[in-house]
């Protein structure tokens, strides 16, 4: 998936500007004398051109590039699952069917775009667009192997109680 490049841009923009500024506060603050100084002026302006130097440069090398958001990282070698907050909100929204064994996950269009990465991270699933929802859809065999994922998420009580009683039926099924 994609990710916005102006909004990361933007981003970067914020920080090397925030980082200029704190830098002048400082020493503004630990050399007050140095504000009435008419050479610190013309410092603080060739500090300023550098920033935008640097955020110029970032935006050649972001029109160059291409970046990948991933807010899932599963690592089935190292047994290590990683999420967003906003995945894990959107995870706050499954349904667990036991026969045949699948498991949806639901999210508004706004955020059907995490869905989206889920599959791609997993490779495994399919999402589809309903009315106003994106639905993930794992369905048969693909549920045991996305047990290692579910296993490793934070869950509600009540989301986790009923994943756990799923999940029994799902590890068993088709011995």
């Amino acid at each position: 998936m994609k990710k916005n490049k102006p909004k990361v841009l933007k981003t970067i923009q914020k920080r090397v500007m925030f980082l200029c500024a704190k830098f002048f506060e400082l020493i503004e603050k630990a050399l007050p004398d140095l504000l009435k100084e008419e050479k610190w002026q013309d410092i603080r302006t060739k500090m300023l051109d550098l920033c935008n130097d640097i955020v110029r440069a970032n935006t050649e090398d972001l029109e160059d590039a291409s970046l990948t958001f991933r807010p899932l990282v599963v690592s089935f070698d190292k047994n290590k699952v990683s999420c967003s907050a906003h995945l894990l909100r959107v995870f706050r929204n499954m349904e667990f069917v036991a026969d045949p064994p699948s498991v949806n996950i639901t999210s508004d269009v706004k955020n059907g775009y995490l869905l989206e990465c889920v599959g791609e991270e997993l490779g495994m699933g399919s999402v589809y667009c309903h009315l106003d929802k994106y639905i993930y859809t794992v369905s048969g065999d693909d549920c045991k192997v996305i047990l290692v994922v579910l296993d490793k998420i934070m869950m509600t009580r009540e989301i986790r109680e009923k994943y756990l009683e799923w999940r029994e039926k799902v590890v068993h099924y088709g011995d």
